[in-house]
C-alpha cells in the first residue's frame, strides 16, 4: 500500500507540472487521467492475484489438513484395534485369575499380578493411549499442525504429550500465518529434544479472556545457547544450513499487534510462549 501511495502521488504531481504549461494543459490531463486509470487498473489486477493466491493457498492449506487427519485418524484406529486385542487378552487373564483364587493357588495369584496385570497397567499408561487427545481441538488448522507433530515427533523417536482442558474455537489468526508460525515452534522443538538425552516435548494450550495461549517445552542437550542470536537469520542450534524457522515466527508475528513470543528457559526446558490476542487481525 505504501508503493502504490507512492507511485500516486508522482503520478498526480506530474500531471499538475505538465498542466501548469499552458499548450500542454489539455494534453496533460488527458494523460494524468490515463495513468489513473492505468494505475487503479493495476490495483484491481494486484488485489485479484492476490486474492486467487490466497484462495489457492487456502485450499492447499485444507487438503494437507485433511491428509493430516487421515493419518492421525489411521493411527487412532491403530490404538483402537490395540486395546480391542488388549481387551480379550484381558479377559483370558480374568479368567485364569478366577481360577487360581478358585482353588486357593496363592502362587498362580501372584505370579498373575506380577508377571501379568504389573504388565497390562504398564501397557495401558503408554503414551501413544494417554498422552495426545485433540478432542478439544475446535480450530482445523491448528489440529492438523497438532497432529503432524505427534506423527513426527513418533518417527523421530521423541516423546510428545499434550495437554488442554479447555476447547479451543477459533484461533484469531491468519490461516496461513497459524500454520507458519506454530509449525516451525513444533517442528523446532522435537528436533532440538531428538538431540537431548530425555527426547521430550510438551505442548499445552489454553483459551485466555481474549484469546489464545500456546505453550511448547522441549528437552535440550547440553550445548550453551546464544540467546543474543536465536533470532537471527541464518542461525540455528540444530546445524548447518538450519537457521531460517525462528527469524521467520518474528516476521510473521511482527504483523500482529497482540500477538507476543517469549522465549525462556525453564527449569532445564527451552520454553516457547505464544500469546494470540483476539486483536491480533
Amino acid at each position: 500500500m505504501i508503493v502504490s501511495y507512492l507511485i500516486l502521488t508522482l503520478v498526480l504531481n506530474a500531471s499538475h507540472w505538465i498542466s501548469d504549461i499552458g499548450h500542454f494543459n489539455s494534453f496533460g490531463s488527458m494523460v494524468a487521467t490515463i495513468c489513473f486509470l492505468m494505475f487503479v487498473g493495476t490495483l484491481v489486477q494486484m488485489k485479484t492475484v492476490r486474492d486467487r493466491y490466497e484462495k489457492k493457498m487456502e485450499l492447499k492449506q485444507k487438503r494437507f489438513e485433511q491428509r493430516q487427519m487421515e493419518q492421525y485418524m489411521n493411527k487412532i484406529q491403530g490404538l483402537y484395534l490395540e486395546l480391542k486385542g488388549f481387551r480379550h487378552d484381558f479377559g483370558n487373564i480374568i479368567t485364569s485369575l478366577n481360577l487360581a483364587i478358585e482353588e486357593e493357588n496363592i502362587e498362580d495369584i501372584k505370579r498373575i499380578q506380577r508377571d501379568v496385570l504389573e504388565e497390562c497397567y504398564g501397557q495401558l499408561q503408554k503414551e501413544e493411549y494417554t498422552g495426545f487427545d485433540l478432542g478439544n481441538i475446535r480450530d482445523s488448522a491448528l489440529r492438523s499442525i497438532l497432529s503432524r507433530g505427534w506423527i513426527y515427533a513418533e518417527e523421530m523417536g521423541v516423546k510428545l504429550t499434550f495437554e488442554t482442558e479447555d476447547i479451543i474455537e477459533k484461533v484469531p489468526m491468519r490461516l496461513l500465518d497459524l500454520v507458519r508460525t506454530v509449525g516451525i515452534l513444533v517442528n523446532n522443538a522435537i528436533e532440538a529434544a531428538k538431540m537431548s538425552q530425555e527426547k521430550e516435548v510438551q505442548i499445552a494450550v489454553f483459551n485466555m479472556p481474549n484469546g489464545v495461549h500456546l505453550i511448547i517445552k522441549n528437552s535440550i542437550s547440553d550445548e550453551p545457547i546464544n540467546w543474543n542470536r536465536l533470532y537471527e537469520k541464518g542461525f540455528s542450534t540444530k546445524g548447518d544450513r538450519r537457521g531460517m524457522g525462528l527469524a521467520i515466527v518474528k516476521d510473521l508475528i511482527g504483523e500482529y499487534a497482540a500477538i507476543f513470543l517469549e522465549t525462556e528457559l525453564i527449569n532445564g526446558r527451552f520454553t516457547q510462549s505464544l500469546v494470540i490476542g483476539e486483536k491480533g487481525i
